[in-house]
């Protein structure tokens, strides 16, 4: 092509180049939602962070599913803001906190524990349930972790199964909760004949359930037992 005609195109392909350079711009620098300022940055100061949650909740269109991840999320603020989104959208709940069970760590797991305690009982017996399911050495742990934070009416239910059929860390939370309830705990045979056997165990976690139990309990035969755990190591 000669420099004439070269020099003729030239302002149209300037044109043609300056408008893709705008549209490739503009789509670069799109706003970035409050949600995603909320997931993406952790060093938001918290006056920041309490004006995008209070924009996220007043904004009818989210749903439960694009708050979820804020769910496992570490900062307290984060969960109860995804919670009252929850909330409000209805729909199976138990469902969306299980799904973000998956590739989480087992901090952000408990996060999620913690979320679903503040869920009605329907919730946390699900996730209670769903753990159960499972026999691997971290939903072991989960399951002892949910029954030790959930509020008590919540796992009610659960706890003299688990404290008659259950093993290891998960029968010693379920037996620690049950102390809440001592008639429970009598009407599951956890009597005196239990508890002795309890800290005669070699389990360390189990006998100190035992001498918690016998310590929260009125009778010769406890105070009995409190006095044979003073050797215990």
């Amino acid at each position: 092509m000669g420099s004439l005609a070269k020099r003729r195109l030239a302002p149209y392909a300037g044109r043609r180049g300056g408008r893709f350079m705008a549209i490739f711009s503009s789509k670069k620098s799109a706003p970035v939602t409050p949600l995603a300022q909320l997931r993406d940055d952790p060093k938001l100061s918290p006056a920041d962070q309490q004006r995008l949650v209070r924009e996220v909740l007043s904004d009818e269109t989210i749903r439960a599913k694009d708050v979820a991840w804020s769910l496992a999320a570490k900062r307290p603020e984060l969960r109860r803001m995804g919670l009252q989104v929850l909330k409000r959208s209805g729909g199976e709940l138990s469902k969306t906190l299980i799904a973000e069970f998956r590739d989480k760590s087992e901090g952000q797991q408990k996060n999620l524990i913690q979320s679903a305690c503040e869920l009605d009982q329907d919730t946390v017996t699900a996730v209670l349930t769903w753990l159960q399911s499972s026999d691997n050495r971290r939903s072991r742990s989960l399951l002892g972790y949910l029954i030790r934070n959930a509020p008590f009416d919540k796992v009610k239910g659960a706890l003299s199964k688990l404290a008659a059929d259950a093993t290891g860390e998960v029968r010693v939370a379920a037996i620690a909760r049950l102390r809440e309830d001592p008639a429970m705990l009598r009407s599951i045979g956890l009597g005196a004949d239990a508890i002795s056997s309890m800290v005669q165990s070699h389990a360390d976690d189990l006998r100190k359930a035992g001498y918690e139990l016998a310590a929260s309990l009125q009778g010769e035969i406890f105070d009995t037992i409190l006095v044979q755990g003073l050797g215990d190591s």
